[in-house]
């Protein structure tokens, strides 16, 4: 969500505020109804930063397999290009639908270069970037040196991978205790809510 998004969603606990005031006459209910609405707030801030994450967890979870299929293709003496075609066809995830979408723009009539270096900005991956970024510098070098660069490349994926796994499997049940925890707050806003109503101030 940008900004202004965000402001707008902030700018309309107010007139909400004004409202229950209005209605219940009660600071106690007000304060908790105000926590209930930036708990909620929260809680879908979340879903959408989940939801590039997970996107991103996908990307690097295919990342490694491609740069090796792409190596194999390579070294058996297949052009970059027609590499990468072939490869992109070989799966439907997110990357390998970018990466079809590379091949349509140069089959458009769009440069390599240019078509892989947009592909590495619609990903929006660190690691994508690092990878099309070195291929971008050795495309003009032939395949011999290609090949070694994607050797290497590929070991790194793995690698990389591999550690990311253990380190999502260490946070994964941390993760799961603040869904939890918003639940309960909003359990006990439910319990408390009723019994401060019955008090005027």
């Amino acid at each position: 969500m940008n900004l202004s998004g965000k402001a707008g969603t902030a700018l309309l606990v107010i007139p909400i505020t004004l409202i229950l005031y209005g209605l219940l006459q009660n600071a106690v209910v007000i304060v908790l109804f105000i926590l209930l609405e930036f708990l909620a707030f929260y809680y879908f801030q979340m879903q959408i930063s989940d939801v590039m994450k997970k996107r991103d967890m996908e990307i690097s979870r295919d990342l490694p397999s491609i740069i090796s299929k792409i190596t194999l293709l390579v070294n058996a003496g297949m052009v970059l290009r027609e590499a990468w075609a072939q490869v992109a066809q070989t799966g439907d995830t997110t990357l390998y639908k970018e990466m079809q979408r590379a091949v349509e723009d140069m089959n458009n009539g769009m440069s390599e270069v240019d078509a892989y270096m947009d592909f590495s900005q619609r990903c929006q991956s660190a690691k994508v970037r690092k990878f099309i970024s070195t291929v971008e510098q050795n495309v003009s070098k032939g395949n011999k040196d290609l090949v070694a660069y994607l050797k290497e490349q590929s070991q790194i994926a793995w690698t990389e991978k591999k550690e990311y796994v253990r380190q999502q499997g260490e946070t994964a049940s941390s993760k799961m205790l603040i869904p939890i925890g918003i639940m309960f707050v909003g359990i006990l806003i439910m319990v408390i809510v009723p019994i401060f109503a019955n008090f005027s101030f």
